[in-house]
């Protein structure tokens, strides 16, 4: 555990921005600090889903397929495009992405 009124462990190097193992009492609190997702500084590794359907005011669905890639730093850079297509059901939607993208179950996200 940190102890009460010891300095963030997440601002210890701020030279570096890094985080330093050495600078948690226990290998939990690096996890859990890890975890945080206020700091800024860690990532999402909770991978995307490569097809968005979403549901637009006039009631019709669209699709957008998204495309997931790491640069050299090992960063997700997402790059998405809407698809031209309009669907009257969610299942349409999803049987043009498994048609034309080979689409598998577990690959949608909806919006």
């Amino acid at each position: 555990m940190i102890e009460a009124g010891a300095a963030d462990p997440m601002l210890s190097d701020r030279r570096s921005g890094f985080l330093l193992y050495r600078d948690f009492a226990s290998a939990d609190d690096f996890d859990r600090c890890l975890n945080r997702s206020d700091q800024g500084k860690i990532m999402s590794r909770v991978p995307v889903k490569p097809f968005l359907i979403t549901k637009d005011e006039n009631g019709a669905f669209r699709l957008t397929v998204r495309r997931t890639w790491f640069n050299s730093q090992n960063y997700p850079l997402v790059d998405s495009k809407l698809q031209e297509e309009v669907f009257k059901t969610m299942t349409a939607a999803r049987a043009f992405a498994r048609e034309h993208f080979g689409a598998e179950a577990g690959q949608y996200a909806r919006a």
